[in-house]
This record gives structure tokens, sequence and C-alpha cells, in this order.
């Protein structure tokens, strides 16, 4: 045929043209596509892997999570109804007030709001009261068995008083129905 009336050296370039197609179908068609697949899978795997170890890391800690949980669960869950809660929660403040020496001028007490898997109740109280008894205040509401947030503050000084400080403060509740 075709093939053998070519020179000998036709017969090469052929030959090496046949090989340089046949290399460049199997490395645009197999090869990179195996390697793009090789690397994805391997990407899946140290991510998937990353989240093992994530997930490890909180089992080892399981046993103090529920420990802590059992400790303090009891603060955040709501007993009776909503108001019933909220009114402990503004009990509690009362008494930090009168025990730290704070004098409170308003406490205006949100609705519970309900988010995806737990209720937050927002409290805003006015209040004066010099620096010592409001630092222990704030620190009294930190250490709360109600568990409060603080989530604002704003302070001044009073009007006609170097030593009192007006202050507002907003703060936090969350509640797990």
């Amino acid at each position: 045929m075709i093939f053998t009336q070519l020179s000998r050296r036709e017969k090469l370039f052929f030959a090496i043209t046949v090989t340089v197609i046949v290399a460049a179908i199997a490395v645009n068609f197999i090869i990179v596509p195996a390697v793009n697949k090789w690397s994805k899978l391997n990407s899946q795997i140290f991510a998937l892997s990353t989240k093992l170890s994530r997930y490890e890391r909180i089992l080892k800690t399981k046993k103090s999570i529920e420990d802590k949980y059992r400790l303090y669960g009891d603060y955040i869950k709501i007993k009776g109804s909503g108001e019933e809660a909220q009114a402990n929660v503004l009990q509690e403040i009362e008494g930090l007030s009168r025990r730290a020496g704070v004098t409170l001028l308003n406490i205006v007490p949100a609705n519970l709001e309900n988010r995806d898997f737990y209720s937050q109740f927002s409290i805003r109280i006015e209040l004066e009261a010099g620096i010592l008894p409001l630092c222990r205040f704030l620190y009294e509401i930190q250490n709360s068995k109600q568990l409060l947030g603080t989530e604002r503050l704003n302070r001044s000084a009073k009007t006609g008083s170097l030593e009192l400080l007006r202050c507002t403060l907003q703060l936090t509740k969350i509640f797990i129905p």
C-alpha cells in the first residue's frame, strides 16, 4: 500500500507524528482528567480529615462539655413561662444592684426574641453609682447565676456631681426552651 511506497525517512516522520498525536490525545483525554480527579479527591480527603480531627477533639472533650452543660444547663433553661423567667432575671438584677450599692433609675425589659434554637431576652438599665459600686455591680453581673451578658455600657458624669456616674447598660440573657 501507500506505507510501503514511503522512504525510510518518511516512515520515521510518520511514526513520530503518529506517536506525538497519540501522546497528545492520551495527555489531554486520559492523564489530565485523571490528575484533576486525583487532586480533587485529595483535597476532599484533606477537608474530611480536618473535619474528622475536629470532631475527634470535640469527642475527647465530650465528658467535660456534658459536665459543664449539666452545671450551667439549669440556668439557661426556661423554668415556667417566659414571663416567669424574665421576672426571675429582673429580681436577680435588682438584688445585685442592692448588694453593690447601685441606684437603679429605670429597667426596661424587651420582649423575648425567639431565635433558631434559643431565645434571647434583653434588658436596658439606667443607673447611678460611684465608680467602685459600678465596678462591683458589673462584676456581680458577669458572675451571676443567671449567666447575663453585657452588650453595651454608656457612662457619663452625673450633672452637678463629680463622684456619681450615670450609666445605661444593655444586658442579655439567653434561654434554651
